[in-house]
């Protein structure tokens, strides 16, 4: 349910010059689908999501996931790139701690691992943009390797992503051990 909300979220956008530039078979632009319809389905899964994360006692990790996926796009945040890359920082914590808590586990200790995954993804998401260029420039989003170039944004994915969060300790457990 995560995925499905994350991805009609993202589809409800329309379409639009960057999807015609980076990604134009996607439903809507490709004609497999409407604004409207995925914007339907969109309401409707999140609701049905809502409501189940009761049932599964995770609800407060689901209603961070919604509050984030609303700011992303419904407030456009996601069109600046070090708001969308903490969006996915968020989503990380909410879809990895619900897992957590249904598996059953000490969530001091899930939480111990799951912020230092999630510092990751902050720093490493942005990856994903680099092949978007184009249509992201066009469009008017100022998404990290907009912002910072090619090579400090590859240098920023690459060392402060990776080296840094290497030598975070988790709780006693070093995640790197040198």
């Amino acid at each position: 349910m995560y995925a499905y909300t994350i991805d009609t979220a993202n589809n409800a956008e329309g379409g639009g010059l960057e999807d015609e530039i980076n990604k134009p078979d996607r439903p809507i632009l490709s004609e497999t689908t409407t604004v409207a319809a995925t914007k339907a389905r969109f309401y409707i899964s999140t609701l049905v999501w809502i409501i189940y994360s009761y049932f599964l006692d995770v609800h407060e990790w689901t209603l961070l996931w919604v509050v984030t996926v609303y700011i992303s796009y419904a407030l456009h945040a996601a069109k600046f790139g070090p708001a969308k890359d903490l969006s996915m920082a968020l989503g990380t914590i909410a879809q990895l701690m619900a897992c957590w808590e249904i598996g059953g586990s000490d969530i001091e200790v899930g939480w111990s691992w799951v912020k230092i995954i999630a510092l990751w993804v902050f720093f490493t998401v942005a990856i994903q943009d680099f092949r978007d260029v184009p249509g992201d420039r066009a469009c008017g989003r100022w998404t990290m390797p907009i912002l910072l170039g090619d090579v400090l944004g590859m240098l920023m994915c690459s060392i402060v992503g990776s080296i840094l969060t290497s030598y975070i300790k988790v709780g006693f457990i070093p995640v790197v051990d040198f």
